[in-house]
């Protein structure tokens, strides 16, 4: 069985969340213009205190105008494998993706 996703209970493993900054923005040229394909934002959890949290949304949801410390509602949240490469080794790292955040 092929792992795809893993879609996280939200208010179990990150708690809260408040706003902490934005991380990347992932562009790419498309027919000569500059198009927006991701935006990773970082936030800081009550559960998870030691790390932010990145959440990767897509570019279509648009830019979100937050303000440090604004708490902020995950939609559609899911916990993606993803496979890099360092030389001769292969690891993972799991990405929180989801299909928008919003300001509560």
């Amino acid at each position: 069985m092929k792992l795809i996703n893993v879609v996280p209970d939200m208010e179990k493993v990150f708690g809260d969340l408040e706003y902490g900054g934005k991380a990347d923005v992932e562009q790419r040229r498309v027919n000569g213009t500059m198009r927006t394909l991701s935006r990773t934002y970082s936030f800081y959890s009550d559960v998870q205190a030691t790390d932010p949290i990145a959440v990767k949304i897509p570019g279509s949801a648009g830019d979100k105008q937050l303000l440090p410390d604004d708490k902020v509602r995950v939609i559609n949240p899911r916990i993606v494998p993803v496979v890099l490469k360092a030389g001769n080794v292969e690891y993972t790292e799991y990405m929180l993706e989801a299909d928008d955040i919003e300001k509560l």
